[in-house]
């Protein structure tokens, strides 16, 4: 009897750490789908022709003539570069950003420290390479010698990885392949056809886009999957299939399978938070019946993607992919994770379930409040504190018939 308890117990603390591994895989994915939707602003555009930091000024003037002007930034990156500490020692190589105009759509890094226009003297640090020359990130101040120059470290890029981010001083001669306009879709085509300008985008966009749809398609499946089951089994008795339920009965629990999936998709639509500057009305035709547009419109959008893949990214690009990818692969384990708990729960009782669930919102507390930085995102998820937990609400109702 002892050894049953036991093993009893045992597969409730399995259950419970399936349950929280789910969760936290999930929660972990959102987190890296928000940051690259976060990371990415505006549109990127690698230019046909390089452009210097004159044409930079004459945009920026022609720019603020307008009613609704839009921020931008010109800039190209040189990887490799040595840069030393204000003493000469240390000696580390970054990838460079020359940029003119603003440093946050410069660097991708939307939470970045603005560096001021015309500021020749000072520089952005990403914050891997302030711990690794002077072994903390609060440099401010500080002083590093780059390109025969001494600079002033203004601010951190907490996002970055290995770059220096510099204002194109006065005399900078060297052309910039790279732009990012502060808006998408007819916004960006816009500027670029206001200035003569011509490129290819580098769609980013669409890499935080699939992650977030793989957060909200696993939530979408986590709640009406278990409810198309119930759904089809309201006639019959699942542990005995050759008996049927009466029809009054097969109908009041089909409508309240339809009820639990309205109110399922209404904690899913509170919950989705899109993020970022992608908007869906570039994807609506004015006509539904508009096939050209369809046509046009996946043809571009393969043609971005395509040349997403083919073109050499720069180290906030790569940045953005990389985060991209990371949740989608944090995703797709708690999905694995998913139908582990979802054959475990079915056999425990509804006091057990309170329970689990009780400790699953317990765990998720106190790891939110010791994730610093994330512990704001993880809070701000209702998928993680209402949706999720009502899909395993109803993956339990569904498994006891």
């Amino acid at each position: 009897m002892r050894g049953e308890d036991k093993k009893g117990v045992n597969g409730y603390a399995v259950l419970y750490l399936l349950w929280l591994a789910f969760t936290l895989c999930y929660g972990y994915g959102v987190v890296q789908a928000n940051l690259a939707a976060e990371l990415h602003r505006g549109a990127v555009v690698a230019l046909d022709a390089g452009l210097g930091r004159e044409d930079g000024k004459g945009i920026s003037d022609l720019e603020a003539e307008e009613d609704t002007p839009l921020d931008f930034a010109l800039w190209r990156e040189t990887p490799g570069e040595i840069f030393a500490d204000g003493e000469g020692r240390g000696r580390l190589p970054a990838a460079v950003v020359d940029c003119f105009g603003s440093t946050r759509l410069a660097c991708q890094d939307g939470s970045a420290p603005e560096l001021l226009f015309g500021d020749e003297e000072g520089c952005l640090l990403s914050a891997d390479l302030a711990r690794e020359l002077f072994g903390s990130e609060n440099v401010v101040g500080q002083t590093i010698f780059c390109r025969n120059r001494q600079m002033v470290i203004r601010g951190i890029l907490r996002r970055g990885r290995g770059q220096i981010v510099l204002q194109a001083w006065e005399n900078f001669a060297e052309t910039m392949d790279r732009l990012t306009v502060g808006g998408t879709g007819n916004q960006a085509d816009a500027f670029l056809l206001r200035h003569g300008l011509s490129g290819q985008k580098l769609s980013l966009d669409y890499a935080s886009l699939a992650a977030k749809m793989a957060a909200w398609g696993l939530l979408l499946f986590i709640g009406l999957y278990p409810l198309y089951g119930a759904y089809g089994s309201s006639k019959a008795c699942p542990a005995v299939p050759h008996i049927s339920y009466p029809r009054s009965r097969a109908l009041i629990r089909r409508l309240w399978v339809l009820a639990a999936a309205c109110l399922y998709l209404c904690l899913l639509i509170a919950s989705m938070g899109w993020g970022g500057s992608f908007s869906f009305s570039e994807l609506l035709p004015t006509k539904w019946s508009d096939f050209a547009f369809w046509s046009r419109k996946g043809q571009e959008i393969a043609a971005s993607i395509g040349f997403l893949f083919r073109s050499e990214k720069t180290e906030g690009e790569q940045m953005v992919l990389q985060t991209a990818v990371v949740a989608i692969f944090f995703l797709f384990l708690a999905f694995l994770l998913y139908g582990s708990t979802m054959r475990r729960l079915a056999g425990v009782s509804v006091y057990t379930l309170t329970a689990l669930a009780v400790l699953h919102w317990a765990g998720l507390a106190a790891l939110a409040v010791r994730c610093g930085e994330s512990s704001t995102v993880w809070a701000g998820q209702r998928g993680l504190w209402l949706t999720a937990p009502f899909g395993m609400l109803m993956a339990w109702w569904r498994g006891r018939g």
